[in-house]
């Protein structure tokens, strides 16, 4: 409500998910909101992870690599 979301927007918001290589974002412009399937890469995703097991990964991987660059790049050959 805080973003002035209709009860149809918030239900949409409500069922973003993620598949494969893609994830659903709700974008809303004046009037009218729609829910589109975007590529996001490697490291995209970690930084719009929400998935604590996959936050987790990801910072030990780091810290085992010494660089942010490296664990991030291993994580993405894991998945």
């Amino acid at each position: 409500k805080f973003l002035g979301l209709s009860d149809l927007e918030l239900e949409k918001y409500a069922s973003l998910q993620q598949q494969g290589g893609y994830r659903a974002v709700l974008i809303k412009a004046m009037n009218e909101a729609h829910v589109w399937w975007v590529a996001v890469s490697p490291w995209e995703h970690v930084l719009l992870t929400a998935q604590p097991d996959e936050r987790d990964r990801i910072t030990a991987l780091i810290q085992a690599k010494g660089d942010a660059k490296r664990g991030i790049w291993e994580w993405g050959q894991e998945t």
